[in-house]
């Protein structure tokens, strides 16, 4: 591996769940990618490759004291999927409800809300994806992150509910979307919660690129470059075109602080999906909407249907 394509992996993996904002921290570490920027003036093709390298490796966050304490509680589980298995760990008992997290995040992350649900009646259940958390690799891509949610539903039966993080939320929308006559099942809850969903990840190659102090110069070979190693086209990635033609209930919660990804986003796929809710919280941004007791009620509130009809079942 090059020293120039090790740096670049430095520089991915204190980056943010989706790219779109960096902390005075990861500026500089930006900053200090000269060795791409040198390399770009030579050669376009293998600056793009380095970079698409460094854009599709992940971080891994230490997990935090309280949300160890408590999957300490869950029962711990190992999904297939592959030549690999992916950790996960289920809590409680009742309709299942399936925990997605975001790029560079991890299962723990939700481990709040897996607890609420639990204490309220479903069976929860979080995992961490790919090259996150406690599974193995260092390099992911959105369609391998995909067929992993689907893969872990599939395992476990089929979820009544999913509730979705960040780049988690992409993920669902596009599992709605494999074809029928395909080796996976499509994914079908009944119901979904959607926290701080993005919807331009065709933009997000030359977002980093620019944070690299990369001109325009590259966005041509980086969009091929991220595509050959992604399998498949970034429009193809797009979550808007399946939106429109869903119609399960949705709950969306974004909060107009998020400096990872904006509001306005979160408004754009409520105006796509019928039948969708879009709440607004203030103050939280993007992870801390995760721990909050409000945002947890709210959606414990929206999920309750499910927990009645069975309890009537």
């Amino acid at each position: 591996m090059s020293n120039t394509t090790n740096a670049l992996i430095v520089l991915a993996n204190n980056s943010t769940n989706v790219r779109n904002h960096a902390s005075p921290f990861e500026a500089k570490l930006y900053a200090s990618a000269w060795p791409l920027r040198a390399l770009l003036a030579v050669s376009p093709k293998l600056a793009a490759r380095a970079a698409a390298k460094a854009f599709f490796t992940t971080f891994r966050p230490p997990i935090r004291p309280d949300e160890a304490a408590l999957i300490a509680a869950f029962e711990p589980l190992s999904v297939p999927f592959g030549r690999a298995r992916l950790p996960a760990w289920s809590y409680g008992s009742g309709p299942l409800v399936l925990l997605s997290h975001g790029w560079s995040g991890r299962g723990a992350q939700l481990a709040p809300f897996a607890a609420a649900l639990a204490t309220a009646g479903f069976r929860a259940v979080i995992f961490d994806h790919p090259a996150h958390g406690d599974a193995i690799g260092t390099r992911t891509t959105l369609p391998e992150m995909r067929d992993a949610l689907v893969a872990v539903d599939a395992w476990l039966g089929g979820a009544k509910a999913i509730v979705a993080h960040s780049m988690g939320t992409i993920l669902t929308t596009l599992g709605h979307a494999l074809p029928r006559a395909s080796a996976a099942s499509p994914l079908s809850p009944e119901r979904i919660v959607y926290i701080a969903p993005p919807v331009e990840p065709a933009s997000w190659p030359r977002g980093f690129a620019r944070k690299l102090g990369l001109g325009e110069a590259i966005d041509l070979p980086m969009q091929r470059a991220t595509e050959r190693l992604a399998g498949v086209t970034l429009d193809s990635l797009d979550p808007r075109p399946v939106a429109k033609t869903l119609s399960t209930p949705l709950l969306i919660v974004h909060d107009r602080a998020d400096r990872e990804v904006p509001f306005a986003a979160g408004e754009a796929l409520a105006q796509m999906w019928r039948g969708s809710e879009l709440v607004e919280t203030e103050g939280l941004g993007h992870i801390r909407v995760l721990r909050d007791g409000a945002v947890g009620e709210r959606i414990l509130a929206f999920l309750a249907p499910l927990a009645t009809g069975a309890a009537r079942s």
